[in-house]
């Protein structure tokens, strides 16, 4: 067809204007004077095509760090290895000090993609509708965990793998926020029918029962 738009677009065409945005995308396929319009029509929405061979979703991935004294962490978008779901990952790095100047380890990277239901976990602690929270069982030995706890001024993360030195990263509110925004963007493509008030909502619902478990 020679462009194509992501399916949110279309799904947002669709809901405003119907069986004419069909119409369009059919005669558009045909006849080249009504792509043209099609285009033009497209952006004056705001759209534009995606190029064709390209994938919006491929990486580069949106990412930012997070530096501690001892170490460093990046907190990314990613994509699940198994399902192909939207999900946050965790690289951590040790520092290394030398003539007064500290450098990361980042070819030595610790690497931690949260599960779908780790992101909603470690949500609600970062809301501080939870005290902490721990993964573990990660990777092909199952040896990797992360753990994320609420401390005065803001939160502690650490990561850590079997024969590795502990990776500890304080996150200062400002950090926080950048990855709970990052948590919400992820949780919410996969789960399209839900709201930001609705996994609010959940993530509240959640905390509940975690504590109400481990207080019996």
């Amino acid at each position: 067809m020679g462009f194509e738009f992501d399916q949110v677009q279309i799904a947002t065409l669709l809901l405003d204007h119907g069986q004419s945005v069909i119409t369009m995308i059919d005669r558009a396929m045909t006849d080249p004077r009504e792509r043209q319009f099609f285009l033009a029509f497209m952006a004056g929405l705001g759209f534009q095509p995606t190029p064709e061979g390209t994938d919006p979703n491929a990486p580069p991935y949106y990412s930012f760090k997070i530096f501690g004294q001892s170490a460093a962490l990046t907190i990314s978008e990613a994509r699940t290895r198994k399902t192909n779901l939207f999900t946050v990952q965790v690289d951590g790095a040790r520092g290394l000090t030398a003539a007064g100047r500290t450098t990361y380890d980042w070819q030595s990277k610790l690497v931690f993609q949260l599960s779908p239901a780790e992101m909603y976990q470690l949500l609600a602690v970062l809301e501080r509708k939870l005290p902490a929270v721990k993964f573990t069982g990660h990777g092909p030995a199952h040896d990797k965990f992360m753990d994320c706890k609420v401390q005065d001024g803001g939160f502690f993360i650490r990561m850590g793998q079997t024969g590795r030195p502990i990776i500890p990263v304080p996150i200062v509110p400002a950090d926080a926020v950048r990855i709970i925004s990052l948590l919400y963007k992820q949780i919410l493509a996969n789960d399209t029918h839900l709201c930001a008030s609705d996994l609010q909502q959940l993530i509240s619902s959640m905390a509940s029962m975690m504590s109400t478990s481990t207080s019996t």
